[in-house]
């Protein structure tokens, strides 16, 4: 259903879609359906919805492996996350994984997604920067979804500091929060951590606004 949806091809054009919508939430997927079928069943569920949520909100797809200019900006290391943005600002939404940045997994129920746009469509409408989850909307999470920090130094290319550490703490299923310098390993290793089954996130030293 990918190839139903509009693709922002570029970065100039993903931030003219949120600078240019004045009255709809612009709902972006970012993800890559060649490496990922979650990222394909979100995208199911995004078509399905479109017509009745396009009154209020607008649907864009993102390659991040093509445009890749909002990767670090968003911790963008999940197989498919789904951002919001009303009038040029990031619309955060809490559903209870500890991460109101974005949804980063598969919905397949609809009218839970239609209900969350609708919630954020509304709060964002109101001047919220954060809404809540519509009633009986919580992401449960694994009784063992604990972050672990661990500082990553990425040396060259190709080795690092603490990226073995990274990598036991996620085999024996924590998630991991990675305090990270050293640019094409770090990504790597998220990557890596990620398609192996794991769950990362890169924590910078600040966190970017949207340029």
């Amino acid at each position: 259903m990918s190839y139903l949806l509009p693709n922002l091809p570029s970065g100039w054009h993903v931030d003219e879609a949120i600078k240019s919508e004045e009255d709809r939430v612009v709902v972006i997927r970012f993800g890559s359906i060649d490496d990922s079928e979650e990222c394909q069943r979100m995208d199911q569920t995004l078509y399905a919805v479109s017509e009745r949520v396009q009154n209020f909100a607008v649907i864009y797809l993102v390659d991040i492996k093509k445009v890749p200019d909002f990767n670090t900006m968003y911790e963008l290391y999940d197989p498919c996350s789904v951002m919001f943005f009303y009038r040029n600002k990031h619309i955060m939404i809490d559903l209870g994984t500890g991460n109101n940045n974005k949804i980063n997994w598969a919905m397949d129920n609809k009218q839970e997604l239609i209900d969350i746009i609708e919630t954020v469509y509304r709060g964002a409408s109101k001047g919220r920067g954060l809404v809540m989850s519509p009633k009986g909307i919580r992401r449960k999470q694994p009784n063992n979804q604990t972050y672990l920090v661990v500082g990553v130094l990425g040396i060259g290319n190709g080795s690092g500091t603490g990226a073995s550490t990274a990598r036991l703490f996620a085999k024996n299923g924590y998630s991991v929060a990675l305090i990270a310098r050293g640019g094409d390993f770090v990504n790597k290793l998220a990557n890596e951590i990620n398609t192996s089954g794991g769950h990362v996130r890169l924590c910078p030293a600040t966190a970017p606004k949207h340029r």
